[in-house]
């Protein structure tokens, strides 16, 4: 794995894996949300309009032009007055700066632009994390997982990730892992130090983690095993790649 940190964007509806990711990430330089929304501003270029107006005006002065009679000036003022403001807008615009995305597959649907038969959808969980890949993409991402604790016996998103589970898709440059193999692991709630299952089951472990049932130890907690996809990502190569587009 790279000494340098990363940028890294999770996204995740599960309060249980965010703090996973912020545990098993630790060293990187990250930002963890737990919704569509968010996301998608997050990945998407962000035009601060109010800093692009104060630009305009220096950008004039610095090409002659302050002042000038929108009325009166020829076509080709008009024309380089635009290009100017053009460039305010690209002066002023934020884009995304992550060198990874990790992503929940399973996330409750967005309300944006819903109205009337839509809004029964607001809420329900989806497979939005598909749609974040492409807005990942989209901005330039060139490795981005996504991942699923949902079992495929329970989900049909889950299930038609199956023929590609577990393997790295290449799209020119960008690689894209996505899996319902979360690889979960069980974390010390104090210290944050992974538990493995052998440590569980000796006697040290069982005096200090007492099974609880149901998959819950005392003094310990579960979640998505991020750093298992990050280490994916970062391979130069897979044992089973799965090559697509150029």
């Amino acid at each position: 794995m790279m000494n340098t940190p990363l940028n890294i964007l999770v996204v995740d509806d599960s309060a249980n894996h965010r703090r996973a990711a912020e545990i098993l990430l630790a060293g990187h330089n990250l930002t963890v949300v737990g919704t569509y929304d968010e996301a998608q501003k997050l990945l998407t270029p962000q035009c601060d309009y109010d800093k692009a107006r104060a630009i305009l005006p220096n950008l004039l002065e610095e090409a002659g032009l302050a002042g000038y009679d929108a009325a009166t000036v020829s076509d080709e003022v008009k024309n380089q007055v635009s290009k100017l403001r053009e460039k305010s807008y690209e002066d002023a615009t934020t884009y995304p700066n992550f060198d990874v995305v990790l992503l929940d597959l399973m996330m409750p649907a967005s309300s944006q632009a819903q109205g009337g038969e839509g809004m029964q959808y607001v809420g329900v969980e989806m497979p939005v994390g598909t749609f974040l890949i492409l807005l990942a993409m989209n901005a330039g991402i060139t490795k981005i997982g996504m991942v699923t604790d949902t079992n495929h016996h329970h989900h049909p998103a889950s299930a038609a990730l199956d023929p590609i589970n577990r393997s790295v898709i290449t799209v020119g440059d960008t690689k894209i892992f996505a899996t319902n193999y979360s690889e979960s692991c069980y974390f010390d709630e104090a210290t944050g130090e992974t538990l493995s299952y052998e440590f569980r089951q000796s006697d040290e472990g069982k005096e200090k983690y007492r099974n609880l049932g149901d998959g819950k130890y005392e003094n310990a907690f579960s979640g998505k095993g991020w750093h298992a996809m990050l280490a994916v990502l970062l391979k130069e190569e897979t044992q089973e790649p799965v090559q697509r587009g150029v």
